[in-house]
């Protein structure tokens, strides 16, 4: 299965001696999966985290975030690889765009030394991406701030330190907008975390309540109401990384499925030698190799910053389209024992569905599509 394995530009970390560090410690975690925020201290403590995070250029940081999504993808990694993810994908690179903010930069510095974890706080159940329907609100006095909401599903929400809380403010008054970013403290007054269970990511998710937090202006992101436009820049960043993880678990779970199938026998001979089951196997690879070029073209573009939304939206809209067929298909070739919880094929099934959601769902990449080709 060597021919799936994504080749980005270039798949390294940077250099040798951390690529080493990432596969020894993606190898160990595939045979006991750690707590998530345990394995974000140990790859910060590696200087797996810096060396992503503060790359020397930009376009460093991009191959280098892809090389990191890949190697714990291929590993199979469940809520080690989407907690990598959202920490560096998310918080830190929403983060990036506030550095003259010295509370941003301080939570980021943390971040990166793996003694904090931040997370975006935007969805809510009843309006969904529907901004417009938000109501969790910031109120701006003279003297602090107050936070008061409910955001239903936080990806990283039960291990969050900080919550980069996006809050209606209608009474922001200037030509920004009307939603602003606040950045939360996880352990301020009023702040409570409950966690999800979920059929994916299990332990990853959390809705988060927000009752009458108070806090000084230093905690605003930014300028108020103008929390949307970063935010839409960001999102094309996350769906390209997102991408690029599902792509290296599909890639996976076929060559888990390739394996079992040349060992499983079925009326006196093996899975494998069947023509149904070639054929099949060989069209996903095609499929695999088919998304792992879109992404691999859509990272070099973005590397350069000239990145259209449509087209981080159809990039993840085709690697979601893949993860979900192969991991479809894999779990019907290893029968019922891929349903048992823990089963790694079974588990990428399940996270190819939620990764399909994650940065927005197939409805909304598919609505942005349409708009860049209008």
């Amino acid at each position: 299965m060597n021919a799936i394995r994504p080749s980005w530009f270039p798949a390294t970390l940077g250099d040798a001696a951390t690529d080493a560090v990432v596969d020894g410690l993606a190898a160990d975690w595939a045979i006991a999966e750690p707590d998530p925020r345990d394995a974000l201290h140990t790859l910060a403590h590696h200087g797996v985290l810096a060396a992503v995070a503060d790359a020397p250029t930009f376009g460093d940081r991009i191959a280098r975030s892809a090389a990191l999504h890949e190697r714990l993808g291929l590993a199979g990694l469940g809520a080690v690889g989407a907690a990598a993810l959202t920490h560096l994908e998310v918080g830190v690179a929403l983060l990036n765009r506030f550095q003259a903010n010295p509370v941003a930069r301080q939570i980021r510095m943390q971040a990166v030394a793996g003694l904090a974890v931040p997370a975006l706080a935007v969805t809510e159940t009843a309006g969904g991406t529907d901004l417009s329907a938000m109501t969790t609100k910031v109120s701006v006095g003279d003297d602090d701030l107050v936070v008061d909401g409910h955001k239903s599903v936080v990806s990283g929400g039960p291990i969050a330190d900080y919550f980069l809380v996006l809050s209606a403010d209608p009474d922001a008054g200037n030509a920004f907008g009307s939603h602003t970013l606040v950045a939360v403290p996880a352990d301020a007054p009023g702040v409570t975390v409950n966690r999800l269970d979920s059929a994916s990511l299990s332990g990853m998710l959390a809705e988060v309540s927000f009752d009458q937090v108070r806090l000084r202006h230093g905690h605003l992101l930014g300028p108020r109401g103008g929390g949307l436009l970063p935010l839409t820049r960001h999102w094309s960043h996350e769906r390209v990384m997102v991408s690029v993880r599902l792509v290296a678990l599909s890639a996976f779970v076929l060559a888990k499925t390739v394996g079992y199938a040349a060992t499983r026998r079925t009326f006196g001979a093996s899975l494998l030698s069947r023509q149904a089951v070639q054929f099949s196997l060989a069209g996903h690879v095609a499929d695999i190799l088919t998304a792992k070029t879109y992404v691999d073209k859509v990272l070099r573009e973005m590397s350069t910053g000239s990145l259209p939304p449509a087209a981080a939206a159809a990039c993840k809209l085709l690697a979601a389209r893949t993860a979900e067929a192969v991991s479809d298909s894999c779990v019907q070739w290893h029968g019922a024992t891929a349903y048992v919880d823990g089963h790694p094929v079974g588990r990428v099934w399940q996270d190819a569905a939620g990764l399909a959601i994650a940065g927005g769902t197939t409805e909304l990449m598919l609505d942005l599509v349409d708009r860049g080709v209008k």
